[in-house]
């Protein structure tokens, strides 16, 4: 994983003016990995909880995974005063996870992936992935023209998410624009490549392989 040292003194505000993610988003999720109390969810780069605390409130238990600390602690605050008690907040890379943590019905990343050695963590994600289960991705908040993301179909199902003002065009047709947007797998092994065309805001499938559904 990159350094992420500049997140360091960056806590503070995340845990109070980053932007979350609609209720829609958790909807999509829960209908695709069909999660319920019975869930386990893993969130890779958690930072101060921006997913795992919304998504503790579906599944059984959720493991919360960042390199910085002091995003884990803000994080945890935040839990204690939502009387959340079924998230465990650990301190390691997302290149270091490992059947340790447990087994998972879904791994979700918003927008921390694009920090990551992305293909060692797709391998370790399926290691790790419940025979149904998937992965949830979101597009990185600030991007290069020309930046790539792929997702090789390894770590079972999987949906790619939006930030506000984004959007991901496929061939004669797009995602809706910002959060509502998607792009979902149909099997387990369908990949895609997608290329930054405006700086942050709009992305192109150069490459895909299978039946993406575009929302």
């Amino acid at each position: 994983m990159q350094d992420k040292k500049i997140f360091h003194d960056a806590a503070w505000y995340y845990a109070r003016f980053r932007r979350g993610y609609p209720k829609s988003f958790y909807k999509h999720i829960t209908d695709i990995f069909k999660l319920n109390n019975e869930s386990h969810a893993l969130d890779l780069g958690t930072g101060t909880g921006q997913i795992a605390i919304p998504i503790s409130k579906i599944v059984k238990e959720v493991v919360a995974v960042d390199p910085e600390k002091n995003m884990l602690k803000e994080g945890e605050i935040i839990a204690q005063k939502d009387n959340i008690s079924n998230i465990s907040w650990i301190n390691i890379n997302a290149e270091d996870i490992s059947k340790d943590l447990g087994l998972f019905d879904v791994t979700t990343m918003g927008a921390s992936f694009h920090w990551m050695e992305q293909d060692d963590v797709l391998k370790k994600i399926y290691n790790l992935t419940n025979n149904g289960g998937g992965v949830t991705l979101t597009l990185p908040v600030t991007a290069a023209i020309g930046d790539a993301i792929q997702i090789v179909g390894k770590s079972g199902d999987w949906v790619l998410a939006q930030n506000a003002s984004q959007q991901v065009f496929l061939g004669n047709s797009s995602t809706t624009v910002g959060v509502g947007g998607s792009l979902t797998a149909t099997d387990g092994g369908d990949c895609i490549e997608i290329i930054c065309i405006t700086a942050n805001d709009e992305w192109r499938v150069a490459d895909s392989v299978g039946n993406i559904i575009i929302v």
